[in-house]
Parts: C-alpha cells; sequence; structure tokens
C-alpha cells in the first residue's frame, strides 16, 4: 500500500489547513534560532509540541537553516502525533522535504515513535532518521 501524503504548505498556513489551533502548538528549534523559538515559560507549558535536543536533534538542525525549521518541525509535528506511515510535506522557499513516522514503541512508559525526514535544501538531499518521545511535559523530544 503507498503511502499517504498530506501537504503542509507554508508554516504559518498548516494549522488552518489541518483544522487546528496554532496557538496550542509551541516549538522550540535550538538555541540558534532564537527569534522562531517560543519563550521558555511555552516551552514548559506545550502541547505536543517539538523540542530539539539530543543526537538526532543535533543532526538535524545541522541540515535545517533556521528559516526553514518552523514548517520541517510542524510538518514533523503532525507525523508523530497521527498514524504511522503517513507523510507530511513541508514547503519554505526552495527548501522542501517530507516527515513520517515509521515506527511506535513505549520507552520507560514514555510513547515514542520513530521517524524519517528527506528533505532537500538548495538542490542538496538529506535523508535523517531518529526517534522523538512524548514527555511528561507534553513535548515530543528528540533524542
Amino acid at each position: 500500500m503507498k503511502p499517504i501524503t498530506k501537504f503542509c504548505g507554508v508554516f504559518a498556513l498548516l494549522p488552518m489547513l489541518m483544522g487546528e489551533a496554532r496557538s496550542e502548538r509551541h516549538f522550540y528549534y535550538g538555541a540558534d534560532c532564537a527569534l522562531e523559538n517560543t519563550s521558555d515559560a511555552e516551552v514548559a507549558d506545550a502541547l505536543d509540541g517539538i523540542i530539539l535536543e539530543g543526537r538526532s536533534g543535533a543532526v538535524i538542525a545541522s541540515d535545517l537553516v533556521c528559516a526553514d525549521r518552523p514548517a520541517a518541525f510542524h510538518a514533523l509535528a503532525l507525523a508523530l502525533r497521527r498514524p504511522i506511515g503517513n507523510q507530511y510535506a513541508w514547503l519554505n522557499g526552495k527548501s522542501r522535504g517530507l516527515s513520517r513516522a515509521t515506527w511506535e514503541f513505549r520507552d520507560h512508559g514514555a510513547r515514542c515513535r520513530d521517524f524519517a525526514l528527506n528533505h532537500a535544501i538548495s538542490g542538496r538531499r538529506y535523508l535523517r532518521q531518529g526517534t522523538a518521545c512524548l514527555e511528561a511535559d507534553g513535548n515530543w523530544h528528540l533524542h
């Protein structure tokens, strides 16, 4: 069966396209992306946000400039929350990519998902895989 691909488009339109309130989602894109990050207080209260940390986070961050991270991580958040195998596309200028959750498991009681990111930036292609776990703070932490 062929995986379903959903197109997310520009991150600002994503919540409207997906029928979700943007104010419910908070993201931390890394220390180098201060303008795109939510405040520390918002991160602590985030609901299904993405917290970029660990080995997976560092590798992915090295691929994506700050301007691309919001669109990429909104698509990743959808992949982590929705059925396994569905693909979610993102686009930001000449950068584009796909996010997909590939497997779900429990780690010390936390819900975790393996994921794959396939993206192209300035003509260069990247395929990254990692793991994110839904932690007690309500955020998906990349490990």
